[in-house]
């Protein structure tokens, strides 16, 4: 267990759309289980409310799948998302970043499609503290449990994501987030969440890594 110290800096990261490009695998799944998706409806099924229950707003698109064709889709899912690539600068950043802060990791992604990634890339070095979907169906739940765990208060943690339904679940638990552009959603999404603990935006690793240290002198 982490000893407990008020005083510690937390950087809270999700995984898909902003470590690693998992996106276009992830689209592709969800197009096979989801004939006729389009690009927009996809991504709004991230915006302001967790993954799952941006799901159900496309239920009438959802075909029968035979047990078979479900692990068949599945498993095609998971050997693509594994071939996925790091972002651009994604590495550098993150040397630089745990020079000075503890970094985690919050993500929707079973451990099974996790790992994987993590191993291939040899990621996990950088991490002291991983929050897989397995923990807790809640976003929201696991960062509370992420400061629990160091023992900060909510001010002392950001949350870096690429889309507003994470947004919305920091906020939830009193973390500020700051939005990535690279990933599942663009500015305008972001500027629609302004009000929801939205330190800012940023478009490029530099414009990150400066903000976020911006975010912890303020």
């Amino acid at each position: 267990m982490e000893n407990k110290n008020p005083s510690k800096k937390v950087i809270i990261y999700d995984f898909d759309g902003v470590l690693v490009d998992t996106i276009p695998a992830a689209f592709e799944n969800v197009k096979i289980g989801h004939p006729g998706i389009t690009e927009e409806q996809y991504k709004s099924l991230f915006h302001k409310k967790p993954y799952m229950d941006g799901l159900e707003t496309v239920a009438h698109l959802r075909i029968e799948e035979t047990d078979e064709e479900y692990t068949k889709r599945r498993a095609k899912y998971s050997e693509n998302k594994a071939k996925s690539s790091l972002f651009i600068g994604t590495l550098d950043t993150l040397t630089l970043l745990s020079k000075d802060y503890l970094l985690t990791i919050n993500t929707n992604a079973i451990e099974e499609n996790f790992t994987s990634i993590m191993k291939s890339q040899n990621l996990s070095r950088f991490f002291s503290y991983v929050a897989y979907r397995e923990e807790k169906s809640s976003k929201a739940i696991r960062n509370q449990n992420i400061l629990d765990h160091f023992g900060i208060p909510s001010t002392n943690a950001v949350y870096i994501t690429d889309a507003t339904g994470d947004v919305v679940e920091a906020h939830e638990a009193g973390i500020a987030s700051i939005g990535v552009t690279w990933g599942v959603h663009d500015r305008e999404y972001f500027e629609d969440v302004a009000d929801m603990n939205l330190f800012v935006i940023v478009d490029t690793q530099a414009e990150l890594i400066e903000k976020i240290n911006n975010f912890f002198t303020k």
